[in-house]
C-alpha cells in the first residue's frame, strides 16, 4: 500500500497559493477584508475549518446559518481552484491512503480529488501538523511508499519512521513557464499537469509540446489580431 500527499502531489491549485481562494471569495461574495480576516482566524484557531469559521463568525457577527453557508462556500471555491496532476493520479491504486496536513476536512479533500478524476477506493487521513511533526505516521497502516512534494513533512518526516519515500516535483513550474507572464504560465502549467497519457509515450510528448509551445504561441499570436472595433 502506498500513501500520497494531496495538494501539489495529486492536485494543484491553479494559482499556487490558498490566498487566491480567499481573494476570490472576497470579490465574488462581497466579503470585506476577507483574506486578512481568514488568515488571522486560522492563526487564532486549532487550524481546522470548523474552528476557523467559528472565529470568522465572531469577526463578521454572522448567524450560525451564515457561518455554515460561507464555510461551505470555501469548500466550493477550493474545488474550483484545483486542477489534477494526472501523472500521479493515474498511479493511485485501490487501498492506497491520502495523508494531508490541512485545515480542510477529509470530506472536502475527497470532493476535490473526485472532481479531479480520482476514482480509486482510498482512505483519507487529515491532521493539522501530523506529517510535519511526525506524529501521524505511527497511527497509519503499514506503508510501502509515501509520495509527496514537501522535502520535510513528506520526505524527511516519513523517512524518520522507516518509510520509503518519493519526492514529487511535477507541480513546480518548468523553466519555460517561469519565463512567461503569470496568467499564461498558470494556464500552461494546468494544461501540462492534466496530461492523461502515460509518461514516455508518444502521446505524452505531444501533449507536453502543446502545453509548452503551441498553446502559448497561439495565445500570444491572438493578441496581434486586429480589433473589429
Amino acid at each position: 500500500m502506498n500513501s500520497w500527499d494531496c495538494f501539489d502531489t495529486l492536485v494543484a491549485r491553479r494559482h499556487y497559493q490558498p490566498n487566491t481562494v480567499f481573494d476570490d471569495m472576497a470579490k465574488k461574495l462581497s466579503l470585506r477584508n476577507f483574506t486578512q480576516r481568514r488568515k488571522a482566524a486560522e492563526f487564532r484557531s486549532p487550524h481546522n475549518l470548523d474552528s476557523i469559521y467559528e472565529e470568522l463568525a465572531k469577526d463578521y457577527e454572522w448567524t450560525n446559518s451564515l457561518k455554515e453557508f460561507y464555510k461551505n462556500q470555501e469548500i466550493i471555491f477550493e474545488v474550483d481552484h484545483c486542477c489534477p496532476i494526472n501523472e500521479n493520479i493515474s498511479r493511485v491504486e485501490d487501498g492506497d491512503i491520502i495523508v494531508s496536513d490541512m485545515y480542510l476536512p477529509a470530506s472536502a479533500i475527497e470532493k476535490i480529488l473526485r472532481k479531479n478524476g480520482l476514482t480509486k477506493d482510498v482512505k483519507i487521513f487529515v491532521s493539522h501538523n501530523g506529517k510535519a511533526s511526525g506524529s501521524i505516521w505511527k497511527d497509519l497502516p503499514s506503508i510501502d511508499l509515501h509520495i509527496g512534494d514537501n522535502p520535510n513533512s513528506d520526505i524527511a518526516s516519513a523517512k524518520n519512521f522507516g518509510i520509503e519515500t518519493e519526492l514529487s516535483t511535477l507541480h513546480l513550474p518548468t523553466d519555460l513557464e517561469n519565463s512567461m507572464y503569470r496568467d499564461l504560465s498558470l494556464l500552461c502549467r494546468a494544461v501540462r499537469l492534466a496530461c492523461p497519457y502515460q509518461k514516455d509515450s508518444r502521446a505524452y510528448g505531444f501533449w507536453l509540446d502543446q502545453a509548452q509551445t503551441n498553446i502559448p504561441i497561439l495565445i500570444l499570436a491572438s493578441l496581434e489580431l486586429p480589433d473589429d472595433d
